[in-house]
Formats: C-alpha cells, sequence, structure tokens
C-alpha cells in the first residue's frame, strides 16, 4: 500500500467527510473509489465543467439557432455535429 498526501481547503475536507460518512464510506474509500474509477475508464468518471449547456460552443449555437429561426430559416444537425459541438 502507498500513501497518498494532498492539500485541499478545511471546509472542502469536512464538507466531503461528511457526504462520505452519509454513504458510509470514508475519505480514503471514497478517493479509492475515485482513482479505481478513472483506471476503469481510462479518465475521469465525471466532466471537469460547469453544466455542458453553457459551453461557449453551445451559447454560440443557440444564439444562432436563435437567429435563423427570427430569420425564418431553420437548420437540421446531425448527431455527429450536435456531439463534435459538445466535445468543443
Amino acid at each position: 500500500m502507498a500513501n497518498i498526501s494532498i492539500r485541499v481547503p478545511d471546509e472542502i475536507k469536512k464538507q466531503a467527510a461528511d457526504v462520505f460518512s452519509d454513504l458510509g464510506m470514508d475519505m480514503s474509500t471514497a478517493i479509492n473509489m475515485f482513482l479505481r474509477q478513472s483506471i476503469r475508464l481510462n479518465g475521469l468518471p465525471f466532466r471537469p465543467s460547469n453544466d455542458p449547456f453553457y459551453s461557449d460552443s453551445n451559447v454560440e449555437a443557440l444564439q444562432q439557432s436563435v437567429q435563423q429561426l427570427k430569420n425564418g430559416k431553420t437548420v437540421m444537425k446531425t448527431m455527429e455535429e450536435l456531439e463534435k459541438m459538445e466535445n468543443e
């Protein structure tokens, strides 16, 4: 077994410990779960951003859509185009 030392603000540690305690686990177990899930997914087990709906690319696309509707033009997008926008 290896030890990992991390620094976090006291309040974050307390809030996280409370959440994990409510779930029946301690901080070490929760961090181990996070690390194992990251390995299994070969990446982060969550999207590291705020709500993707408000991403710059999505807001721009929504503004363009609103303008097109105002101009009486409707544009259809394929699923591939929508997924590409999500990853931008």
